[in-house]
């Protein structure tokens, strides 16, 4: 299986709704084992990223499917950031 390793960062609607964090992830990981994938290791992180997970998945078609799959507001923050770089 092959690694990723994910960047990410909450939008300001993350921010405001921190508490619920903990769903969110925990419901993260549960769809990225859904789709065969496995989380290897989650962090939180200071600086330009919030969070950093390395994970694996069966195949690029795989990671891709699920990327696109997150949920809008993930979507929205990809292509702002995308657009930055």
């Amino acid at each position: 299986m092959a690694n990723y390793v994910l960047l990410m960062s909450l939008t300001g609607e993350g921010v405001r709704s921190i508490k619920d964090a903990p769903a969110r992830i925990a419901e993260g990981m549960k769809a990225w084992e859904a789709m065969g994938g496995k989380t290897l290791s989650f962090h939180l992180t200071m600086g330009p990223y919030d969070y950093v997970a390395v994970v694996e998945a069966p195949s690029d078609e795989v990671a891709a499917a699920c990327f696109c799959d997150a949920p809008p507001r993930t979507a929205r923050a990809c292509r702002r950031r995308r657009r930055r770089l």
